[in-house]
């Protein structure tokens, strides 16, 4: 028997690079402060209320804006009435003023009516006279006579 001969090598095991990063970035991080430091958490329940009230915000916007086109119609539909109601009784002070105008001028027309009636009624007392008394029977009036009808008929 050969004498046998027995060899023995070494194994060595690396440590996995994963390992030596975390032990790396161990080593390089610088130490916090423990006042500076904020979890997500609080940062994300922060963020939540905020975004919670400016959602609050605008829908009190949105609120206010509808109501204040609401008011706007209302008060334009008021005023549009209102505008109706002035504009008819401007057409009914008009109105009264044209029958106003117009009983006055009818009063006046009665009146002309019955100074001309007054007017005729005196010319025929006149004519009545002067062919009573025979001033007329010539084509030629008397020029006294002229002047007395004009007299007469200016003074009515």
């Amino acid at each position: 028997m050969t004498e046998q001969e027995d060899t023995f090598s070494a194994v060595r095991f690396h440590k996995s690079s994963g390992l030596q990063n975390e032990m790396r970035l161990k080593e390089t991080r610088k130490p916090q402060k423990a006042g500076l430091r904020v979890p997500w958490q609080f940062i994300v329940i922060a963020l939540r209320i905020l975004i919670s009230l400016r959602l609050v915000i605008v829908a009190v916007l949105m609120t206010n804006i509808f109501q204040y086109g609401q008011q706007k119609h209302e008060l334009q539909e008021f005023l549009k009435h209102h505008n109706n109601c002035s504009i008819m009784q401007s057409d009914i002070n008009l109105k009264d003023e044209l029958l106003k105008n117009k009983s006055i001028e009818c009063n006046l027309l009665e009146s002309l009516n019955r100074d001309q009636d007054i007017l005729c009624d005196k010319t025929r007392t006149v004519l009545d006279y002067l062919q009573h008394t025979g001033m007329l029977q010539g084509k030629t009036i008397n020029t006294e006579l002229h002047y007395y009808l004009l007299f007469v008929l200016w003074k009515i």
